[in-house]
């Protein structure tokens, strides 16, 4: 624990795309990169950060086999679920997938309950 500054905020973090939905992609050295990989990193960082000073924080979209990782390419998969275990080709709580991207993860990405 680095400090208690966040102590009683929480935080619900969402890395968007993964599962169906890779993002963007492109290829560099030979291998396919995918952006949800890297977004998904970096929410664990933050994540990581934010509970280092006190929050409590959520992944909304959670990887049962990624962490964070240190490799310069990281490798692409599919088994993104969300948070209570929904597949992310369904969307969230039931909402369709086209309807998930408007409705909750607006309300979730990075969005901060209580004052700060």
């Amino acid at each position: 624990m680095i400090s208690n500054k966040l102590k009683g905020k929480i935080f619900y973090l969402s890395s968007g795309h993964g599962g169906p939905d890779p993002g963007a992609t492109t290829r560099r050295a030979g291998r396919t990169i995918c952006e949800d990989e890297y977004a998904y990193d970096v929410a664990l960082r933050l994540c990581r950060l934010l509970v280092s000073h006190g929050a409590t924080a959520y992944m909304i979209v959670r990887d049962p086999n990624d962490g964070i990782r240190s490799e310069e390419l990281l490798k692409c998969d599919q088994d993104e679920i969300v948070w209570g275990g929904e597949d992310l080709l369904l969307g969230c709580c039931g909402i369709p997938r086209s309807a998930y991207a408007t409705r909750v993860q607006a309300h979730f990405c990075f969005y901060r309950i209580g004052k700060y």
